[in-house]
């Protein structure tokens, strides 16, 4: 029986950035796009967040995009990007710098907890992953079995990102909570804050949160 979606490498992402934006754009807040969600400044356009992540792809030759496919259809119901690194991460780094920056907010570490390993190692970074609403279920775990079979295939192991560790998949691919970050919020002064989004940055402003960074094992060899 022929599979109803395949998942398959974005080779012309660029011309097809359009359609990518547009699957992220409806899908649904779910535990596997918490952490990259989160990082979108409330006073910013998810426009304006889009147009920095493909600045960011345009810039980065290690990250992969991979996209699911509708084989009835041909149409595009799921994107995810993975970043392959490969060289050793010096692990003190990750303590010190800005987490993110995007629109008119930083976000900056203020407590890392090892749980387990640090992120230092070489690996696949599962960056994002977006389905158009209704198929979370059935696309979800392709998007992340390609990571999962490009990080065997590598002999690396993988890392993601959340807000909501507990969610049944991570454990059924194999996943465990490695890292705790607490992260702080600072945004700009308020004399550059956009008038209709005073509200929620001055909410947002001083606050914290923390994600978990999700571990898989190198396979063994």
């Amino acid at each position: 029986m022929k599979m109803a979606y395949q998942v398959v490498r974005a080779d012309h992402w660029r011309s097809e950035w359009p359609i990518l934006v547009r699957v992220a754009q409806l899908a649904r807040n779910t535990p596997f796009s918490s952490f990259f969600n989160h990082m979108r400044s409330p006073i910013a356009t998810r426009e304006d967040y889009y147009d920095l992540v493909k600045q960011e792809l345009h810039d980065g030759k290690t990250t992969e995009i991979v996209k699911a496919v509708d084989m009835r259809t041909g149409e595009i119901v799921g994107c995810a990007a993975f970043n392959i690194c490969l060289d050793q991460i010096a692990s003190t780094s990750m303590l010190r710098r800005p987490s993110l920056a995007i629109g008119n907010e930083t976000e900056k570490v203020l407590k890392d907890k090892y749980l387990a390993t640090p992120r230092a190692a070489p690996h696949v970074f599962w960056n994002s992953l977006s389905t158009l609403p209704g198929l979370e279920d059935e696309v979800t775990p392709l998007l992340i079995d390609w990571g999962i079979n490009r990080a065997a295939n590598l002999g690396v192991e993988m890392w993601h990102y959340t807000l909501q560790p507990s969610a049944p998949l991570y454990g059924i691919k194999g996943f465990q909570a490695a890292t705790e970050r607490v992260i702080g919020l600072e945004a700009p002064s308020k004399a550059s804050w956009p008038k209709d989004g005073d509200n929620e940055a001055e909410k947002r402003n001083g606050a914290e949160f923390s994600c978990w960074g999700m571990w898989r094992p190198a396979p063994s060899t």
